[in-house]
């Protein structure tokens, strides 16, 4: 008889009348965009919520509140009829929400570029931003277990966030890992998806002021989603399979998959079994998601381009696909014939996700039960918290903003440098006699993510409240000349970075495009600039030649941007020359440039085109990093992910000698010299200045 009325579920199809009903209540067949094909007994109808935009991201189920993320929205659902979401409030200009979590109305969510966003939607009609928690890197998974917020950033690892205030999120802690992409806790335990290492991190999480690496657990595929039922651990993977045994091309593709891992011993996990999903490779869409029912017999992978699986784990040593769900592209002509899903929640007898180009798809399921792992033991002593004090054998002292916030970026005019230190503002910090640095004056604005000088002029990017000029003709209290909240247009105005290469033009940046201003009104001039992801910050400070102002992405590509013309423009793309995620470039004597790339130092011409590889010179030891030139002879290189600074002496530029290196204790952002001392905003350890 069930498997009589499976049959029959999954053969419903809405008629007309039925049609016209379901649109009225917001929802409409999926056809409207891209058709949903479904195969298996496990789905049945599959609908799309129309006031949820394309590019659909994360998904969290509290209760009957449905939280999604789609563009640069968060929209809240009551979901009381599991499979008829609606609509009750929509909070804009939030990042893309690639992952959330919430309690009590409280929602979190990661924006990769723009860290964690704290959303107040405890009255679910009128959600509201309360504040951005700046995450030391990029955010994308989130875990929360009592007062612990548990943020995977990439090749950064995983941060532990006090949110007991969640109007003021305080970092606990970050630990390394190889790149933590999704997080799952449980019970004192928390599990890392670590993305091209292929495996999970463990970590003994009991405790904030004891967290403990157990190792790594490796996978057979690229790993990514986490997700924890009981005594057992699931993972999903994709891109290339990681077995050694094979070639890069045989691998290539065939990581897609579902694996399951015994936790009766929860800090060494044992493997039990992989179930495969079809090979595919897109190097563009890199997320997979799995959530399990409350059972425990059906688990759910959201895995790109292959859609949507059900796969039934009532033996977890054979699991089956028991249904699929795949959304056409609602694009003609694309290389893959269907969206990439996103992220998956799962309802009363419905799942619901989210694809790109597509928003967010209801498909009814018999067998789909809400769950959320209990959280069992959560963490104690959330207050404690990692120091960051400057030893005394640094080539560097510190200072650090009285609050417990992150130094991102810093400028210096005339006796005076200027703090960027996030939540905790804009400062004034002057050296004193005997080279201690000291607090001179917190300035006005609320958040602060970097600074510029140039021509007597303060450039401050204030997150939300975007990019303001300051005239520093009185440098204790600079009067405020011009500000911008849209430089971004419809895309997201969160200023993030700021450089002043010109008296002419400032170039801001939100962590996903950059836009060149006008250096008096702050009005935007010309088209927005993009190589790649902006994992750093891949702008150079200066012109070199008069004109130029060097654009890189990681593993993309490089641009030359002349400044020189009325309207800023692109005038070389080389996609041959490709650099790290760490490298950057600067000015370099005058009319040349210095870049660094994967270990090597470069120095070009203005305009290269870039036709074939540039030639560099290996540094020793591998340096590489943010380049900052003397104006002489040393050029330092700070390197945030590797949390280290080098100095080199190019006295010969042909062979560029690296002089001393020192591990730091913070993330370090891009450097320079004042005074002939090199100055470092070192994140959580402060503002440092050489000795």
């Amino acid at each position: 008889m069930a498997d009589l009325t499976m049959r029959l579920f999954a053969g419903l199809r809405v008629s007309l009348v039925g049609c016209l009903s379901l649109m009225a209540a917001g929802i409409s067949e999926a056809a409207d965009i891209g058709v949903a094909k479904v195969t298996g007994d496990a789905f049945g109808e599959v609908r799309r919520v129309e006031d949820v935009g394309p590019n659909g991201g994360g998904l969290f189920l509290e209760g009957q509140t449905l939280y999604c993320g789609s563009g640069l929205e968060l929209s809240v659902f009551d979901v009381r009829i599991p499979e008829r979401p609606r609509l009750l409030s929509r909070v804009r200009g939030i990042g893309h929400p690639r992952q959330i979590v919430a309690k009590n109305g409280i929602v979190f969510a990661a924006a990769r570029g723009t860290g964690v966003w704290v959303i107040d939607a405890r009255n679910a009609t009128a959600a509201k931003i309360v504040t951005r928690f700046d995450t030391i890197e990029l955010a994308t998974g989130l875990a929360l277990a009592g007062d612990v917020l548990f943020v995977s950033q990439r090749g950064n690892g995983v941060e532990f966030v006090d949110v007991s205030d969640w109007e003021h999120p305080v970092h606990i802690d970050i630990r390394k890992t190889p790149e933590s992409q999704s997080v799952a806790y449980s019970d004192g335990w928390l599990y890392s998806g670590e993305w091209g290492r292929g495996g999970i991190t463990v970590f003994d999480a009991h405790d904030m002021s004891d967290i403990r690496d157990m190792g790594m657990v490796r996978l057979k595929g690229f790993g990514d989603g986490v997700a924890v039922h009981g005594k057992r651990l699931f993972a999903s993977t994709g891109h290339d399979r990681k077995d050694a045994s094979r070639g890069k091309t045989e691998n290539a593709g065939r990581g897609h998959g579902l694996e399951i891992f015994d936790l009766s011993n929860p800090g060494k996990p044992t493997f039990i079994s992989r179930l495969d999903f079809p090979r595919l490779f897109n190097g563009g869409q890199d997320w997979w998601t799995v959530r399990v029912s409350a059972d425990g017999k059906t688990a759910f992978a959201a895995d790109t381009h292959n859609g949507v699986f059900a796969v039934d784990v009532t033996d977890s040593a054979q699991p089956k696909i028991a249904g699929r769900i795949t959304v056409a592209a609602a694009k003609a002509g694309g290389s893959l014939p269907t969206e990439s899903v996103s992220y998956l929640a799962v309802g009363s007898n419905v799942v619901y996700f989210t694809a790109q180009n597509y928003g967010l798809g209801v498909a009814a399921c018999l067998s789909a039960r809400p769950y959320s792992a209990p959280v069992g033991d959560a963490p104690v002593n959330i207050g404690s918290r990692k120091p960051y004090e400057t030893s005394s054998n640094s080539r560097f002292v510190s200072w650090v903003p009285k609050s417990r916030t992150q130094v991102r970026g810093a400028a210096a005019y005339g006796d005076y440098l200027y703090a960027a230190c996030g939540a905790a503002g804009l400062w004034v910090v002057q050296e004193d006699e005997k080279g201690v640095l000291r607090s001179v004056k917190r300035l006005s604005p609320r958040f602060c993510n970097d600074v510029a000088v140039r021509d007597g002029k303060l450039y401050s990017a204030e997150d939300i409240d975007g990019l303001a000029a300051y005239s520093l003709e009185n440098p204790l209290s600079p009067s405020e000349m011009a500000r911008t909240k849209d430089f971004a247009g419809r895309g997201l105005c969160c200023a993030i970075w700021v450089v002043a290469p010109s008296g002419r033009y400032v170039i801001v940046c939100n962590r996903n495009r950059y836009y060149a201003l006008d250096a008096e009104t702050l009005h935007r001039v010309g088209k927005s600039f993009r190589v790649s992801q902006a994992w750093g910050r891949y702008v150079s400070e200066d012109v070199v030649g008069g004109r130029y102002l060097a654009l890189h992405g990681c593993n993309v590509g490089f641009k030359w941007i002349d400044l020189s013309a009325d309207v800023p423009r692109e005038v070389r793309l080389s996609r041959v020359n490709t650099c790290g995620q760490s490298d950057n470039a600067c000015a370099f004597r005058g009319d040349r440039l210095l870049r660094m790339s994967r270990g090597e130092m470069q120095i070009l011409q203005p305009g290269d085109p870039g036709k074939i590889r540039w030639k560099g010179i290996p540094l020793e030891g591998g340096c590489t990093g943010y380049p900052s030139w003397d104006g002489d002879v040393r050029v330092a290189l700070t390197s945030r992910i590797g949390q280290s600074v080098a100095m080199v002496d190019v006295s010969d530029e042909k062979k560029p000698r690296v002089v001393w290196t020192e591990k730091l204790l913070g993330h370090p952002d891009r450097s320079f010299f004042w005074r002939k001392k090199l100055v470092v905003p070192c994140g959580y350890q402060g503002l440092l200045l050489e000795k």
